[in-house]
């Protein structure tokens, strides 16, 4: 055991199981576990109410596994710990990493300012499967897609380290030390609106592990359809359990694997470790993007340029501008009242003739054409409900058919997926003998290995519209 203080400071790791940091701070002479909560750095993203019950009952449950030996602060991190260091001779300092860009600069703040005080500070890797800076695309990029994310990145990757057992906490601080109680935290509501999660949910380690359970006992079987149906016993309910890190992913990826030699289980269990891996790519996301809370992750989003305010969509009277047959009749089939005006010209002349308008309240663009020569407008907005053109976006390579050494080549730089999308949206518009003149709409994607396709044909006056939505699975998104 090496001698000195070391401090473990919780955070989203409120767990003693399988607990890195933890278990490196607790290799010293003497052990202070603390938590504190920071509003001072979070800013506009403080936790809401039912965070902070759950937050309340976990750090309780937390305590009680700490024979009452938890210290809980609110305020600044680093002056919290300073004054901790200095008054109890701290040599070492351990957190579990978190990756929210507020909380990441927080920390780096912290490592800096104990460097030149002889206080080794080290953090450790608790909360996801794969730290995000060793996950990468072949040119060292970040994916900006889950499938090649998870199949090609993750999943070729080092597997997930293995989890380890409940840390040996007996040198647990001795001495009387004051801190604030759970309580001070002021974290319940004064309303109790939240007796029916109670009900419901048991928060702590415990809890965790109880979930995980019953649901690896009656749920993983039947979990890839299963799961759709909310209120049956086949989803995990972990999902708030990993937020305040009160079970490891890895305890949950290692556990399920356990059942692979159940019958019939194969598709359940690879798409659950899937769904563990959507919540790698969220943060894996949020850290090469940090500015993800306040900006779109993709421009095409961004494709509606207002002239003054969006208020006139709940207006009877407005008048739109478009240059497409295709927005103008799904934008009367929405709005029926509206006025459309013409819209003709490059993207530069488009969007000078809607500032210079007087009647104007908006114009509908392609994000595509904005996008490509960066002129998205800042108060953009994005038409959700606006099917796009079919294969809109997508670039082709025509090419004779005896030219077998250019397909060759062509093929190397083929992006299948994309390929099984246009191919469904062009057949759409070629079963209805459409052109770029009609108002045809086509919407395909890939996602959790299935084809989810949405067509439209309206009337150019939009006052009759028909559409289709169909899934079909990946490996007939040929259009068969």
């Amino acid at each position: 055991m090496k001698k000195g203080t070391a401090i473990h400071w919780f955070r989203q790791d409120l767990r003693l199981s399988d607990n890195p940091a933890l278990d490196s701070a607790a290799q010293y002479e003497t052990l202070i576990p603390i938590y504190i909560l920071d509003e001072v750095n979070s800013g506009e993203f403080k936790m809401g109410a039912a965070s902070k019950w759950w937050l309340h009952q976990s750090l309780t449950k937390l305590n009680e596994s700490l024979d009452g030996k938890l210290l809980v602060y609110q305020g600044n991190p680093h002056e919290i710990l300073n004054k901790l260091i200095e008054e109890q001779e701290v040599s070492y300092v351990t957190w579990n990493r978190c990756y929210e860009p507020w909380r990441i600069d927080r920390d780096k703040e912290i490592k800096r300012n104990f460097e030149d005080k002889n206080v080794a500070v080290e953090s450790f890797s608790a909360s996801l499967l794969w730290e995000p800076w060793t996950i990468s695309k072949d040119d060292g990029t970040p994916y900006r897609v889950f499938t090649p994310f998870y199949k090609k990145g993750c999943l070729n990757s080092e597997e997930p380290r293995l989890p380890a057992g409940k840390v040996d906490l007996s040198n647990l601080y001795s001495e009387d030390l004051s801190s604030d109680s759970i309580t001070d935290l002021n974290l319940l509501p004064t309303i109790k609106w939240y007796k029916s999660f109670e009900e419901e949910w048991n928060p702590g380690e415990i809890g965790a592990e109880q979930n995980l359970n019953s649901f690896l006992d009656s749920g993983l079987l039947n979990y890839k359809e299963g799961r759709n149906f909310p209120s049956q016993e086949f989803v995990s309910r972990l999902s708030p359990h990993l937020h305040f890190g009160e079970i490891s992913p890895n305890e949950v990826w290692y556990r399920a694997k356990t059942k692979e030699g159940i019958s019939g289980i194969e598709k359940s269990l690879a798409h659950f470790h899937s769904e563990l891996g959507w919540r790698e790519f969220s943060y894996y996301l949020l850290y090469h993007f940090p500015d993800l809370p306040n900006k779109n992750f993709q421009e095409k989003f961004d494709i509606f340029p207002w002239q003054e305010n969006e208020e006139f969509l709940a207006q009877r009277e407005a008048v739109v501008a478009t240059g497409s047959l295709r927005r103008k009749a799904q934008w009367l089939n929405r709005y029926p009242t509206h006025t459309i005006e013409g819209l003709r010209g490059n993207v530069n002349t488009r969007l000078q003739k809607l500032e210079a308008s007087k009647n104007w309240n908006g114009a509908v663009f392609a994000a595509a054409g904005l996008g490509r020569i960066g002129l998205t407008p800042e108060n953009a907005v994005n038409l959700e409900w606006m099917v796009p053109a079919p294969a809109q976006g997508a670039i082709m390579i025509a090419c004779l058919e005896s030219a077998s050494d250019i397909i060759e080549a062509c093929n190397a730089l083929n992006h299948e997926e994309t390929e099984i999308c246009t191919n469904m949206e062009r057949l759409f518009l070629n079963k209805l003998d459409g052109g770029c003149s009609a108002p045809i709409g086509a919407l395909a994607f890939i996602k959790n290995e299935e084809v989810h396709f949405h067509g439209i044909v309206l009337s150019e006056d939009g006052t009759k519209k028909v559409e289709a939505k169909r899934i079909v699975p990946n490996a007939t998104g040929s259009g068969e």
